[in-house]
């Protein structure tokens, strides 16, 4: 119904959708952000944020700041689009950041209870000591080549938490988060599956597929579709010419 070619004349690299203010927001190639009003002709800003280019980028907006990895980069930045310019650095990657996404407060309070009764339990390889304020809080969330997944408080610009993956490369990344849970699926160049949750602190590995794993996707099955109360799916491609469906009901749980 609507199409829109980019101004800047290069592809698009990141798109997200501002609720609050029912705009949208997108990332190029040519390192530019840009917001638009939906069905307007052209953007309400267009500003260049990077020399070397966007390869992610991922919006709050509780906070209206979008966040941007860029091309051979291990640091993340956020902006504001009010204030037109640089608001945080996120330092700790290093290696280049492939993929970005947020949860806010809304999407956290239905794991309150669960949080309590792991009290104790500490997640693998904890970089620091998640406090009950920085728990409760908007975060960010990063995967990077250099094997780590991080979790970010963006009020005290920290790392609060650190998963790290060891033995394979990183080949696709997806945000399966199910009723709030901050679930990552990473896919690896030996063929591995992972599941990563970041409020259990646990990672959940199996081996289906002979060579690396190129693509993945969350599928919610319809109608007719002989999946058992209609469970979450994950889809994973490869280069060993299959796709493979996963059932994510059980790992979304622990």
């Amino acid at each position: 119904i609507l199409s829109r070619k980019n101004p800047n004349k290069c592809r698009y690299t990141g798109l997200a959708w501002a609720s609050t203010k029912r705009e949208i927001v997108l990332a190029d190639e040519k390192g530019y952000l840009q917001m638009w009003k939906f069905l307007e002709d052209s953007p309400l800003v267009n500003g260049r944020v990077s020399k070397t280019g966007i390869t992610s980028l991922t919006f709050s907006s509780e906070t209206d700041t979008a966040w941007i990895s860029e091309r051979e980069s291990a640091v993340m930045t956020g902006y504001r689009f009010e204030r037109a310019n640089r608001e945080k650095e996120y330092i700790g990657h290093r290696g280049p950041v492939i993929g970005l996404t947020c949860v806010g407060d809304d999407d956290l309070k239905d794991e309150k209870d669960d949080m309590k009764a792991s009290k104790g339990k500490r997640p693998r390889d904890n970089e620091k000591s998640s406090s009950k304020s920085s728990l409760a809080r908007f975060k960010l969330f990063s995967i990077s080549m250099d094997g780590t997944l991080r979790c970010w408080d963006p009020y005290d610009v920290r790392c609060i938490q650190t998963m790290r993956e060891k033995r394979s490369e990183i080949s696709a990344v997806l945000h399966v988060s199910q009723k709030g849970r901050p679930i990552f699926a990473t896919g690896h160049n030996d063929g591995t599956l992972r599941i990563w949750n970041f409020l259990s602190g646990n990672c959940l590995s199996t081996r289906r597929h002979r060579n690396t794993i190129s693509g993945l996707c969350f599928v919610k099955p319809g109608i007719g579709v002989s999946n058992k109360n209609y469970r979450p799916l994950l889809a994973s491609c490869s280069f060993d010419k299959t796709v493979n469906f996963w059932d994510m009901s059980q790992s979304c749980k622990d």
